[in-house]
């Protein structure tokens, strides 16, 4: 992780007009390759719990943005604050 945020850093220093070239931003791309081999190989992280967790928020976020924004009555918000 630390080689990557060191090697990913250096595109900053083109910003300040430091000529350096950031030709070891590979290496990020490389991490998020073997980390995603690790966790997919020796089962780091419960995946299919990880996406039902997701699912599950972006519909709390749907229901809570559609009651939000929605013109509609109360009684007619109803069946989505059952839902949350």
């Amino acid at each position: 992780v630390v080689v990557s945020y060191i090697t990913g850093s250096t595109n900053f220093l083109l910003w300040y007009d430091i000529p350096i070239r950031p030709v070891f931003t590979i290496v990020v791309s490389l991490y998020v390759i073997a980390f995603a081999y690790a966790t997919l190989k020796h089962h780091l992280f419960n995946v299919k719990t990880f996406a039902v967790e997701m699912l599950t928020f972006i519909l709390w976020a749907f229901l809570l943005v559609r009651i939000l924004l929605g013109s509609r009555s109360p009684e007619a918000i109803l069946p989505d604050l059952i839902l949350l």
